[in-house]
């Protein structure tokens, strides 16, 4: 990437490793409210929730991604993001800050990144001794349901 225009990412961690998605998709972040279980559902579908009147199929982030699963999905954090009309609870360990970065930064996949992480990365930011691994949102949904 090349442009000078400025990117902004929420970070988040699931099992200690830092992740990154864009603003762009993202309606709200939320602590994770009760949720309707979901009978047959798959194993990462946590259940249902009810933002505002809509309803709001819950993910187990951490199982999408084949990290682990969350920990306590009554204590995770919500990111509600909407794909193609969609909305979507992202159920992650904890949430950090907005950051705004330089897409000039982004820098190709390191050889040491999972390769379940590299199918759905666009790249990885490096501060200092910490890497911000940045998800590709519509490319995670677009494989999340294929039979």
């Amino acid at each position: 990437m090349h442009s000078t225009e400025l990117h902004q990412y929420v970070s988040l961690t699931i099992d200690g490793v830092l992740f990154g998605i864009s603003v762009d998709h993202i309606e709200d972040v939320i602590f994770t409210p009760n949720m309707t279980y979901v009978p047959l559902a798959e194993p990462m579908i946590c259940g249902l929730l009810n933002l505002r009147g809509r309803i709001v199929t819950a993910l187990d982030f951490g199982m999408v991604l084949n990290v682990s699963a969350i920990a306590n999905a009554k204590r995770a954090m919500s990111i509600i993001v909407e794909i193609e009309g969609s909305l979507y609870s992202l159920l992650v360990d904890s949430v950090g800050e907005v950051m705004t970065l330089t897409p000039s930064l982004l820098e190709k996949n390191p050889s040491n990144v999972e390769e379940q992480w590299r199918q759905y990365s666009l790249g990885v930011f490096y501060f200092g001794e910490k890497l911000l691994i940045v998800l590709d949102e519509k490319k995670i949904f677009s494989n999340l349901f294929v039979n």
